[in-house]
């Protein structure tokens, strides 16, 4: 499994109606399960929820910054009651390799 591939953290999701899931912007949407995210997906995740910063200062100059997004993790603690995510090695899900 290439270094993209990997898993980085599994997100569950519980208590939704059959056919129903729950938006995680950044990331997608997901029904209620186990679902892993991989490496690459977690780091999409931050770039999309990143947050650009501009500013002039008193000669004009103008600045920017880009502060990437929290991880998945981080932004866990204030998802919704039914949503949580664990590092994939704390979780491990049945028949995944680490």
């Amino acid at each position: 499994m290439s270094d993209a591939k990997k898993v980085k953290y599994v997100l569950e999701v519980k208590g939704q109606p059959a056919g129903a899931g729950v938006e995680i912007p950044g990331l997608g949407v997901f029904e209620n399960g186990t679902h892993e995210i991989t490496d690459q997906q977690a780091e999409d995740y931050r770039d999309r929820n990143a947050v650009a910063t501009v500013e002039t200062d008193e000669d004009g100059v103008i600045t920017s910054t880009v502060d990437r997004g929290m991880t998945l993790l981080e932004a866990s603690e204030g998802m919704v009651e039914n949503v949580s995510v664990s590092t994939y090695e704390k979780a491990s899900p049945k028949g995944g390799d680490k």
